[in-house]
């Protein structure tokens, strides 16, 4: 009689079949890999060396559900519970936005108006998510604390637990606050990464269904949150502060003239992402 049973699939083979499923995504074969490694427990190394093997029952499940996730458009970095920010592996949920390559254009651009690492800075992020600027900023200056602000308490324990994991813990602290309500003293460098989507724009279903809505939308003109935060900063700034705030290119210009009406003695520029488009305003504030 013949044996008609298939014979057992190696790890590649099922990342392979993973990446036919993945009809929606436009990279299939990446995310596949990646969702078994994580599937699996295995780094890039181990992956590669056993690409022959067979795996688990265990962790064919855990693909499969994975697979189905991602033909959903979840976000990678949801399922896996992590995403890389400034060559650091930060813990994500979906009550958190997923860390943007783009954004590190604002801890560059930190770095290049303080050149000096061994600086002291007091730093406060308004609006820190994860925490991935302000931990991102903290490992570049060793002597640097900060100050993170939310209104969401989950967000604020996925980046006390995203500082500790990264040898930060001790030199940050998360407040839960409306923008500077509950913020005190005066900072050498102040960040905010706050809602800038207006309320009409067209998002992908990766980010409309799964990221959350009070992180992406700032009314009518995505600039409401900033309305909130400029008011309130004169009393946190010093001779020299420097203030950096993220937006969307075309929200550059009219970004810095509120800067420029709420705050006059500030010297405005704006900041580049990657793709040397606008993607913030840059401001240095001298004293009166």
């Amino acid at each position: 009689m013949t044996d008609n049973r298939q014979a057992p699939l190696s790890f590649e083979a099922h990342i392979r079949k993973g990446a036919q499923a993945l009809t929606t995504s436009p990279t299939p074969s990446l995310d596949a890999r990646i969702l078994m490694k994580h599937a699996a427990g295995l780094d890039d190394g181990a992956m590669i060396a056993r690409s022959s093997e067979i795996p688990t029952s265990e962790t064919l499940l855990a693909f499969g559900e994975a697979i189905e996730r991602r033909r959903n458009e979840e976000p990678i970095a949801y399922i896996i519970g992590s995403h890389e920010f400034w060559s650091l592996n930060f813990k994500v949920s979906p009550e958190v936005l997923i860390p943007r390559p783009d954004s590190e254009c604002l801890i560059e651009t930190v770095l290049g108006a303080r050149s000096d690492k061994q600086q002291p800075l007091r730093i406060l992020d308004l609006g820190t998510g994860s925490g991935c600027l302000l931990i991102a900023l903290l490992s570049e200056y060793p002597n640097a604390t900060g100050i993170g602000v939310d209104v969401s308490l989950s967000a604020l324990q996925i980046a006390t637990d995203n500082a500790r994991r990264l040898g930060i813990g001790e030199r940050v602290n998360f407040i839960r606050s409306d923008w500077c309500e509950k913020v005190e003293g005066v900072f050498d460098v102040i960040l905010a990464n706050p809602p800038y989507i207006c309320d009409g724009d067209i998002l992908p279903n990766s980010v409309r269904e799964f990221e959350p809505a009070d992180a992406l939308f700032a009314g009518r003109d995505g600039l409401d949150a900033y309305r909130s935060i400029l008011p309130q900063l004169e009393k946190h700034l010093r001779d020299h502060t420097i203030l950096i705030g993220e937006c969307a290119s075309t929200q550059v210009k009219p970004l810095a003239a509120m800067v420029s009406e709420t705050l006059p003695s500030a010297e405005i520029a704006p900041i580049f992402d990657l793709e040397s488009k606008p993607r913030g305003v840059f401001c240095k504030i001298f004293a009166t």
